[in-house]
């Protein structure tokens, strides 16, 4: 069951069992969200999501929540800042993406609960938007991996792999 709001934007999803009561998804079913029965979106002027709401489905009259994401927006309405809460509503994780004009990510960073970077990496572009240089980098920002790609006619045709602790 599907509702939505005066613009024709899906303001919830629900997984109903035949007699109409919210039912959980399988795990990971749809986008790895984990068991769920209900998903609400929460949205600005604009449309753009802000939030969704993850619910599953709770053997009594009211429904646990699972998890709950917020999401703000680049200057060119690209999602940049994702953050994610547990079912307590304490941050668990936040992933910030940075675009180049076409919507690309060209670098992302998840940091933990503490605000401490669990993972960061940039990428450049060519004009198809293949990924020419991608770098893993460690929480200080040093390169820790760096895989170079050739393309022609927007095909891969090599990469090169290097690694800073690489040890001949």
């Amino acid at each position: 069951e599907v509702a939505y709001d005066e613009a024709g934007n899906v303001t919830e999803i629900r997984r109903l069992d035949a007699d109409g009561n919210p039912k959980d998804a399988p795990d990971g079913d749809l986008n790895d969200f984990g068991a769920w029965a209900v998903k609400e979106f929460t949205r600005n002027d604009s449309g753009e999501i802000t939030a969704v709401s993850i619910r599953t489905a709770d053997t009594g009259a009211a429904q646990a929540s699972v998890k709950r994401i917020n999401i703000g927006y680049d200057a060119n309405g690209f999602p940049s800042d994702l953050v994610l809460f547990t079912p307590g509503g304490k941050q668990s994780s936040r992933l910030l993406y940075q675009r180049d004009e076409r919507g690309n990510v060209i670098e992302h960073k998840e940091l933990d609960a503490d605000g401490d970077i669990t993972e960061w990496n940039r990428r450049e572009l060519d004009e198809w938007g293949n990924a020419t240089l991608t770098e893993e980098l460690d929480v200080d920002g040093q390169v820790e991996e760096r895989t170079l790609s050739t393309f022609k006619d927007d095909r891969l045709v090599s990469e090169t792999y290097e690694y800073a602790n690489h040890q001949p």
